[in-house]
């Protein structure tokens, strides 16, 4: 079982904070199952070992996929973006958006979560990222970024992570496993 971790994707209706009290509720089970993993405020404290953790956007899947197997990867990422904001202004912010809208980057969307105003993921009726940047806020430090991702990677180890709407991630579901809905 884990300390609270802060969080590394920023969401809405986190549970960060309650995490651990709501875990003490879950009985031990051979698998746990996350159908809207968000922020994966629950995934450190599962009431097992493995687990499957789904959402209907891949980039949010992605993210938390490199998080798991390449953490390196996307501390450098984050720090590349984060020094152009730096550098360069806070036009850039828009310059990611725009690239994220087109190719869906998760490496750009972990960028614009922790850079928009108050973390609020909200996409338009096309899809599209539509948050704007949070002049008053540079976004999270990378050094203290690359920390929370380590120790992320670190708990998340043994999570599978889907592409799934919450329906087709609940069908895999079997007698005795837990599983968090909202």
């Amino acid at each position: 079982m884990y300390q609270r971790i802060e969080p590394v994707i920023k969401w809405t209706g986190s549970k960060h904070r309650v995490a651990p009290i709501l875990a003490d509720l879950l009985p031990s089970a051979p698998r746990y199952f996350e159908p809207f993993v968000g922020s994966g405020a629950m995934l450190p404290f599962r009431p097992s070992k493995t687990a499957v953790a789904g959402d209907i956007i891949p980039e949010l899947v992605q993210l938390w996929q490199l998080i798991r197997d390449e953490p390196a990867q996307v501390i450098k990422a984050y720090q590349q973006r984060w020094q152009r904001l730096q550098n360069e202004g806070h036009t850039i912010y828009y310059d990611i958006r725009r690239d994220f809208n087109s190719s869906r980057n998760p490496f750009d969307f972990l960028f614009l979560t922790r850079t928009c105003v108050n973390g609020l993921i909200r996409f338009n009726k096309n899809g599209d990222f539509n948050n704007s940047f949070h002049l008053t806020r540079p976004g999270i430090a990378p050094h203290r970024l690359d920390k929370l991702i380590q120790q992320w990677s670190v708990a998340i180890q043994q999570i599978d992570f889907v592409v799934s709407d919450y329906r087709q991630t609940l069908k895999e579901v079997k007698a005795g496993d837990a599983r968090h809905a909202r």
